[in-house]
């Protein structure tokens, strides 16, 4: 199962605030490979929206969070998970894996030109945008369209 995770240009949780520091990023080999970062500390418990390494699995849920910067992660295998609605996740632990370089303004933007998406708008920045994929209707051509392209730019 694949898993992301967004966070905000300043490696902030854009919902916690949490500051997430560089060792728990992934660096870039000489090879042009990426090191996953450190596992983050291990919570006793969890409990969504609350307690907990929040992330989304697949790739239907990203643009209900919009932010600058997006990461593959993976949950530990000792770890609980437990999951939401919509493909939220919570996990006691986890660790960045990459980081995906396809994901944009500039693939954002593409996507809302190219899918006509009428509750979308051309932006400077993708933080704080109000994406909720069940509240405005995201279609399946646009996380298609979407995801093509991130993983084209970037992968």
């Amino acid at each position: 199962m694949k898993l992301y995770k967004c966070l905000t240009v300043d490696h902030e949780g854009p919902f916690s605030k949490f500051y997430y520091e560089p060792k728990y990023l992934p660096k870039k080999r000489k090879n042009g490979t990426w090191k996953p970062g450190q596992w983050l500390p291990k919570f006793k418990s969890i409990q969504m929206c609350c307690k907990g390494y929040h992330a989304f699995q697949g790739e239907s849920y990203l643009v209900c969070w919009g932010e600058d910067l997006l990461f593959e992660v993976e949950n530990h295998k000792n770890s609980k998970i437990s999951t939401g609605n919509a493909g939220k996740i919570v996990m006691q632990q986890m660790r960045f894996v990459r980081p995906m370089t396809g994901y944009s303004v500039d693939t954002y933007n593409k996507v809302i030109r190219k899918t006509n998406w009428k509750y979308g708008r051309t932006v400077k920045t993708l933080s704080m945008q109000p994406f909720n994929c069940h509240e405005t209707f995201c279609s399946p051509a646009f996380l298609r369209t979407f995801w093509k392209l991130i993983h084209a730019a970037g992968e």
